[in-house]
């Protein structure tokens, strides 16, 4: 199974966020995602966010910084997926560093208009999920819980595992 990794960073106290407007695989071409990419042989999945931030954003960070919050299954047999899904959450001054350096364009994002940009089917949704994630507090009242949903660009199920308040519901 191949996998992936995405990061989600914020930055602006969670007004903005980092995305990058895919050239490849081809049925991302001008949509906006996260920056991210596959992870390589011998390489951790936290590793290969910091590294692809580097290598796509210019953006300077380290593994201490990054919160994993989850990942989306995907695929069938030899088509099989599975993404990483890490957060940060301030860029703070390093803002100033985010250039594009490679033909797909890095940009900030405010997230009240995700709704209104074009990109991958969750983009917006994770966006909000992480930053629920990141609020102080909320992370000692969540639990991991699994959704499905169809990925309408590649027209299959996509399992992802997010946490959600730890509440008993009846």
């Amino acid at each position: 199974m191949d996998e992936y990794t995405i990061g989600i960073a914020f930055c602006d106290d969670f007004r903005k966020v980092l995305l990058i407007r895919k050239m490849k695989p081809k049925w991302q071409k001008g949509l906006l995602n996260f920056p991210g990419g596959k992870v390589e042989e011998d390489e951790l999945p936290i590793m290969c966010v910091v590294r692809e931030l580097k290598e796509e954003c210019s953006l300077n960070t380290i593994i201490d910084e990054w919160r994993y919050i989850g990942f989306m299954k995907g695929g069938k047999r030899k088509e099989a997926y599975k993404v990483h899904m890490f957060c940060l959450r301030e860029i703070g001054l390093r803002k100033k560093e985010i250039k594009s350096l490679t033909k797909e364009r890095v940009k900030l994002y405010k997230v009240e208009s995700l709704c209104k940009v074009k990109s991958l089917s969750y983009v917006e949704w994770l966006a909000r999920l992480a930053i629920n994630i990141l609020i102080p507090g909320i992370k000692d009242r969540i639990k991991m819980v699994k959704i499905d949903y169809v990925d309408h660009y590649t027209d299959t199920i996509v399992t992802s595992k997010r946490k959600q308040n730890g509440e008993n519901k009846r």
